[in-house]
């Protein structure tokens, strides 16, 4: 159900797994929504032919094409620089929204007006909580609030300010994205670019919230591995021929803190 007026339009990056891309497009054209949104989906040089089984099987779907592998980073930007709408939602392709998702993320930004950036609650398959928005400890490493916890203890279930979120569920005014540059390309090809985004919202005067209600469902580890170390051919990764893009999370961490240290 696309809107040739949309308030949000949601990015999905892929390279490769076109099923479990198509899972989570069913799940968006099944979840409940009054809020018009379109859709883009970035095919960042997928091997196994992605962006032709879209064409057929999602038409509505506004499809940009990489040639080669560029990573999570650079697709999300590509696709939020044809963003039509006033808001922008990114979303892993290995996730699963759940009914009213836009309708939570969006709350927020209306109910307190200096809110820039919104993550929504991740949700393990198994029900588990994965994330309630995001902490970073004074030495700049990050961790997910709430991990393996109920996500309906009332400690996770109620809409706060947080340090950040992450870019697996998000939502900016396209306008702000503009502004404070995206996700910063020293953060490519994947990790820290979340962070990094929560600390240029909040560094240009305004604040990062997490929206509890906003309920994501995320398979972990489909679309980048689980380990810091895995180079199984299983986990493939953009830009890595193969190996798991994990291994950029350690790369990363020690850029993320240098440039905000004063921030921590």
């Amino acid at each position: 159900p696309l809107s040739e007026a949309p308030r949000v339009t949601i990015v999905i990056p892929v390279h490769g797994q076109y099923a479990v891309t198509r899972r989570c497009l069913a799940a968006i054209a099944y979840a409940p929504t009054s809020v018009p949104y379109e859709l883009v989906v970035v095919d960042d040089g997928s091997p196994d032919g992605s962006g032709d089984l879209f064409e057929t099987e999602a038409p509505g779907v506004r499809l940009i094409r990489h040639d080669f592998a560029r990573g999570f980073n650079q697709a999300c930007c590509s696709g939020a620089a044809t963003a039509r709408a006033p808001f922008l939602a990114l979303l892993n392709n290995d996730t699963e929204p759940c009914a009213h998702w836009l309708e939570e993320l969006l709350d927020p930004f209306e109910r307190w007006p200096d809110t820039g950036l919104v993550g929504a609650q991740l949700v393990y398959p198994d029900g588990r909580l994965q994330e309630a928005g995001g902490i970073v400890w004074g030495n700049g490493e990050p961790w997910n609030y709430g991990r393996g916890g109920n996500p309906y203890d009332p400690r996770h279930a109620y809409s706060r300010q947080v340090d950040y979120v992450s870019g697996a569920a998000l939502a900016i005014p396209a306008n702000l994205w503009r502004q404070v540059g995206g996700f910063s390309p020293e953060f490519s090809p994947a990790y820290y670019e979340d962070t990094d985004l929560a600390f240029k919202v909040r560094q240009a005067g305004y604040t990062v919230r997490y929206a509890p209600l906003a309920r994501v469902i995320h398979h972990e580890g489909l679309s980048c591995g689980r380990d810091d170390g895995d180079a199984s051919a299983d986990a493939p990764a953009a830009g890595t021929a193969g190996a798991s893009i994990k291994r950029f999370q350690l790369e990363h961490a020690p850029l993320f803190q240098r440039k905000w240290a004063d921030a921590f």
